[in-house]
């Protein structure tokens, strides 16, 4: 097997300022550096004035080899992918819809647009001839500086991996027969978008699928973040898509089969589950009973 190329980004849309869900500059950067001692050849898209930091932490672990790829305006990459996310993300209607609309999917189009430029710096990394025959996106926050892997000098190796041809994700659960409207307002998670592996030969396409199922959605007066579209991505082709079932960031361990020292992942329980939902749900119709009035 050969190792793979690594793809990731940082692009800053102002969440240190959110009321929840806020994370700064700097908290993102710790995460980054703790995993950023993987041996394997790493392309990061980010703005102009985080380029030398970048470089700064990978050298930090000997890595040389690392490309910095600077974009001044995001937005601009791909300007009818924006647009479109903004205006339907405007329709207060749609923001309700959400069981959770304080969550950032429900409300800030720059978050969904940034989680769907992940696919276009895929496909942007195979044209420019900076990748190896398979790539893996991971998110520059991967892993949030410890809540699986706890010892980051374990992470510091050289990562390969056969996808067999195919686009790998990571199923978190199985969805049943629920439509993908329903599974975008109760903001359940199928599959994990922090992680995934592409043949780079599948990169363009990966990135078309995503693109048409954003536009997709917004038709119906939806849109969501890169979770959900992946996941109609691989309802629409299944042919070019493997699941592997897996816990939040257990993605690497599997593929490997190397020992890690873990934080032991909490159970919610059945009682717990059962109230949450019935929460979900009464909020859920005090909110529909709301916007009919």
């Amino acid at each position: 097997m050969d190792s793979m190329t690594l793809v990731t980004a940082f692009f800053p849309i102002g969440r240190d300022g959110w009321k929840k869900f806020g994370r700064s500059a700097d908290r993102y950067f710790d995460y980054f550096t703790f995993w950023a001692g993987m041996e394997n050849d790493l392309v990061v898209y980010t703005t102009p004035d985080a380029v030398q930091r970048v470089k700064d932490i990978r050298e930090s672990f000997g890595r040389t080899n690392t490309t910095v790829i600077a974009i001044d305006d995001l937005p601009s990459v791909e300007p009818e992918v924006y647009g479109t996310l903004v205006r339907t993300m405007s329709n207060e209607t749609f923001r309700a819809y959400h069981e959770n609309p304080k969550c950032p999917e429900s409300w800030n189009p720059d978050y969904n647009y940034l989680m769907a430029m992940k696919f276009w710096c895929l496909k942007d990394a195979v044209e420019r001839g900076l990748t190896r025959e398979n790539l893996a996106w991971i998110d520059f926050g991967y892993n949030h500086g410890g809540d699986y892997y706890t010892e980051s000098s374990e992470l510091r190796f050289d990562w390969k991996y056969d996808p067999e041809g195919k686009i790998t994700l990571f199923k978190l659960k199985d969805n049943g027969d629920r439509p993908i409207y329903e599974l975008i307002r109760s903001m359940d998670t199928i599959i994990e978008g922090c992680l995934f592996i592409v043949p780079s030969a599948l990169c363009a396409t990966l990135w078309e699928l995503f693109k048409g199922n954003t536009f997709a959605l917004a038709k119906a007066g939806l849109a969501d973040d890169d979770q959900s579209v992946l996941y109609m991505c691989a309802l629409e082709r299944p042919e070019l898509f493997r699941m592997v079932p897996s816990g939040w960031f257990q993605d690497i361990e599997i593929c490997t089969g190397r020992h890690f020292t873990t934080r032991e992942q909490k159970a919610t329980s059945p009682f717990k589950m059962k109230v949450k939902r019935f929460w979900k749900a009464t909020v859920w119709s005090l909110r529909t009973i709301r916007y009919r009035l």
